[in-house]
Protein backbone atom coordinates (compact mmCIF):
# COMPACT_ATOMS: atom_id res chain seq x y z
CA UNK A 1 0.00 0.00 0.00
CA UNK A 2 1.37 3.14 -1.05
CA UNK A 3 -0.22 7.24 0.99
CA UNK A 4 1.73 10.15 1.41
CA UNK A 5 0.66 11.74 4.08
CA UNK A 6 0.76 15.56 5.06
CA UNK A 7 1.64 16.70 1.48
CA UNK A 8 5.52 16.79 2.63
CA UNK A 9 5.01 17.30 6.10
CA UNK A 10 7.07 15.37 8.17
CA UNK A 11 3.80 13.70 9.74
CA UNK A 12 4.80 10.43 9.21
CA UNK A 13 8.43 10.84 10.67
CA UNK A 14 6.81 12.51 14.03
CA UNK A 15 3.88 10.23 14.89
CA UNK A 16 6.58 7.41 14.42
CA UNK A 17 9.42 9.25 16.73
CA UNK A 18 6.47 10.04 19.05
CA UNK A 19 5.20 6.66 19.59
CA UNK A 20 8.90 5.13 20.10
CA UNK A 21 9.40 7.89 22.62
CA UNK A 22 6.11 6.24 24.55
CA UNK A 23 4.28 8.92 24.34
CA UNK A 24 0.20 7.59 23.78
CA UNK A 25 -1.12 9.18 21.12
CA UNK A 26 -5.07 9.66 21.69
CA UNK A 27 -6.21 11.50 18.79
CA UNK A 28 -5.36 12.81 15.17
CA UNK A 29 -6.86 15.20 13.49
CA UNK A 30 -6.38 17.29 10.44
CA UNK A 31 -7.22 17.57 6.65
CA UNK A 32 -6.45 13.94 5.55
CA UNK A 33 -7.09 14.80 1.51
CA UNK A 34 -6.33 18.50 0.46
CA UNK A 35 -7.62 17.74 -2.74
CA UNK A 36 -11.32 17.49 -1.71
CA UNK A 37 -10.89 20.41 0.90
CA UNK A 38 -10.23 22.79 -2.13
CA UNK A 39 -12.97 21.26 -4.10
CA UNK A 40 -15.54 21.50 -0.57
CA UNK A 41 -14.34 25.03 0.27
CA UNK A 42 -14.63 26.48 -3.41
CA UNK A 43 -18.31 24.47 -3.58
CA UNK A 44 -19.61 26.50 -0.95
CA UNK A 45 -17.25 29.08 0.24
CA UNK A 46 -17.88 31.07 3.05
CA UNK A 47 -19.92 33.36 1.34
CA UNK A 48 -22.78 31.17 0.27
CA UNK A 49 -22.74 31.26 -2.95
CA UNK A 50 -21.51 27.74 -4.35
CA UNK A 51 -21.61 26.07 -7.69
CA UNK A 52 -21.78 22.46 -8.80
CA UNK A 53 -19.99 20.21 -7.09
CA UNK A 54 -19.06 18.69 -10.75
CA UNK A 55 -17.81 22.16 -12.02
CA UNK A 56 -15.35 22.41 -8.83
CA UNK A 57 -13.68 19.18 -9.16
CA UNK A 58 -13.50 19.46 -12.89
CA UNK A 59 -11.39 22.74 -11.91
CA UNK A 60 -9.60 20.90 -9.75
CA UNK A 61 -8.33 18.48 -12.02
CA UNK A 62 -7.98 21.38 -14.37
CA UNK A 63 -5.35 23.36 -11.81
CA UNK A 64 -3.69 19.86 -10.85
CA UNK A 65 -4.65 19.61 -7.48
CA UNK A 66 -6.54 16.59 -8.20
CA UNK A 67 -5.25 12.86 -9.75
CA UNK A 68 -6.11 12.39 -13.12
CA UNK A 69 -9.25 9.93 -12.32
CA UNK A 70 -10.87 12.14 -9.70
CA UNK A 71 -12.88 9.14 -8.69
CA UNK A 72 -9.55 8.08 -7.27
CA UNK A 73 -9.74 10.98 -4.69
CA UNK A 74 -13.96 10.88 -4.42
CA UNK A 75 -14.08 7.46 -3.80
CA UNK A 76 -12.90 7.59 0.18
CA UNK A 77 -10.07 4.47 -0.69
CA UNK A 78 -7.15 7.67 -0.47
CA UNK A 79 -8.31 8.57 3.14
CA UNK A 80 -8.67 5.38 4.26
CA UNK A 81 -4.87 4.62 3.33
CA UNK A 82 -3.82 7.24 5.06
CA UNK A 83 -5.93 6.53 8.18
CA UNK A 84 -4.31 3.06 7.68
CA UNK A 85 -0.90 4.17 8.15
CA UNK A 86 -1.01 6.77 11.04
CA UNK A 87 -3.34 3.97 13.01
CA UNK A 88 -0.89 1.59 11.87
CA UNK A 89 2.23 3.89 12.98
CA UNK A 90 0.09 5.12 16.28
CA UNK A 91 0.20 1.39 17.46
CA UNK A 92 -3.32 0.49 16.34
CA UNK A 93 -3.69 -3.13 15.19
CA UNK A 94 -5.57 -2.06 11.90
CA UNK A 95 -5.62 -5.09 9.66
CA UNK A 96 -6.47 -3.05 6.30
CA UNK A 97 -7.99 -0.28 5.04
CA UNK A 98 -11.37 -1.78 5.37
CA UNK A 99 -10.87 -1.48 8.67
CA UNK A 100 -12.42 2.37 8.88
CA UNK A 101 -15.63 3.16 7.26
CA UNK A 102 -15.50 4.00 3.66
CA UNK A 103 -17.95 6.11 1.62
CA UNK A 104 -17.74 7.37 -1.60
CA UNK A 105 -18.50 11.05 -2.65
CA UNK A 106 -19.84 9.51 -5.91
CA UNK A 107 -23.40 7.74 -6.35
CA UNK A 108 -23.33 4.04 -7.90
CA UNK A 109 -24.96 5.67 -10.96
CA UNK A 110 -22.36 8.12 -11.77
CA UNK A 111 -18.99 6.30 -11.53
CA UNK A 112 -16.78 6.43 -14.10
CA UNK A 113 -18.52 9.83 -15.40
CA UNK A 114 -15.74 11.97 -14.34
CA UNK A 115 -13.31 10.85 -16.89
CA UNK A 116 -12.09 12.39 -19.91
Amino acid sequence: MKSSVGAGLPVLSTLKELVEAGDEVRKIEGVFLGTMSFSFSSFMPVSGKGGLFSTEVKKAKELGYIKPDPQDNLNGLDVAKKLTNLARLAGLPVESLTSFPVQSLIPGELKWRFRD
